[in-house]
């Protein structure tokens, strides 16, 4: 905690030093030291955590709290030395939540029968030197990528032809999706989805597998294969993200990210009205941030401009409680409805469009 608050310190006096007397513009830094707090301790504190202790908890709570208030005196040096001119960012790249579960996905998929192996016998791990070499291709569905963080959750079919892979992709979605956990009563998949459908949360392009898995909250990636394709978690670190629900959220801990901003051209005091007008997203903050330096954003950049914190935007338009009947139109659609009952055109069974 000491060598932690001493780096905290050192990053706020080297922005000051070249944002106040370099004439540097911009500032950016990342500081990746709550990361492993959370991944350690954040489990430890909570009640619904597999292995909670409650006279362990209070070691963990004190450690949370050191590594906060580092945070909160880097915060105050940097604060206390910027000018009104000066806005400052802040943003978090995600939370933790607690892990009750690991899932072995190259498990799971060789008893389905999606992977199967040369060896019968040998452990389906992709982090195995010589995974590639180790699957018998002639029978396998589906496969993994070799040893890299996360791939387990992009699978990818092995198919002769399109309606080959068609059918497998189909078959694989279905199992996915009706996997339960037994012992929590609970489905680790939350969701399922082809690379078709992935495509309307956010991921598409040529790393995205063939059929992706979101994992449902609790649940996380076995480094791994144990006995079976879900298992308690044993291991050190209690907490973590990975491929679960970025809405997951529990008592101590969620996986939305930090983001708050000040400065001359933002609101003062403004929150964002998620409810309604939906979150941020991290891919939105380059092309807000080029919008206040008055550049282009990079070529590549997928995000928007977040136009309601700044000053004089308004995106929150509020609709009358309850909605006036204007009764001109209900009468035209009454008229409207009876017209189509009187010529068959409309059924009591009909499904709307």
């Amino acid at each position: 905690m000491e060598e932690a608050n001493y780096q905290g310190q050192w990053i706020s006096k080297a922005a000051l030093y070249l944002t106040q007397k370099k004439d540097c513009d911009l500032f950016f830094c990342h500081w990746h030291f709550l990361d492993d707090v959370n991944h350690f301790h954040l489990a430890h504190l909570d009640p619904t955590w597999i292995r909670y202790d409650p006279q362990d908890a209070q070691k963990h709570w004190d450690m949370v709290r050191q590594a906060y208030r580092a945070i909160d005196q880097m915060l105050a040096t940097l604060l206390a030395g910027i000018t009104p001119d000066d806005t400052v960012l802040i943003v978090s790249d995600h939370g933790c939540s607690t892990i009750n579960r690991k899932v072995s996905m190259e498990l799971f998929l060789k008893e389905r029968g999606f992977l199967v192996m040369k060896d019968p016998k040998a452990s389906p791990s992709c982090f195995a030197r010589d995974w590639y070499d180790r699957i018998d291709w002639d029978k396998t569905k589906v496969w993994l990528h070799e040893g890299v963080f996360l791939d387990p959750f992009n699978i990818y079919i092995h198919a002769k032809t399109p309606e080959e892979y068609k059918k497998i992709q189909k078959d694989l979605v279905r199992e996915l999706r009706t996997w339960v956990d037994e012992k929590q009563n609970e489905t680790p998949v939350a969701m399922a989805l082809t690379k078709q459908d992935a495509e309307m949360i956010g991921l598409w392009g040529d790393q995205v597998g063939d059929v992706i898995v979101v994992l449902e909250t609790g649940y996380t990636l076995a480094k791994k294969v144990g006995e079976t394709a879900l298992e308690d978690n044993m291991g050190h670190v209690a907490s973590g993200h990975g491929r679960i629900k970025p809405t997951s959220e529990t008592q101590y801990g969620t996986e939305k990210a930090v983001y708050a901003i000040s400065g001359p051209k933002f609101k003062k005091g403004y929150r964002r009205p998620v409810d309604k007008v939906g979150h941020l997203r991290l891919i939105d903050i380059a092309p807000t941030l080029c919008h206040l330096l008055g550049i282009q954003p990079p070529a590549q950049s997928q995000g928007s401009i977040a136009y309601d914190l700044f000053e004089g935007h308004e995106m929150v338009r509020e609709r009358p409680k309850p909605t006036p009947v204007y009764k001109p139109t209900k009468e035209y659609k009454k008229r409207m409805q009876d017209h189509l009952y009187d010529f068959g055109l409309l059924k009591d069974e009909t499904n709307p469009c």
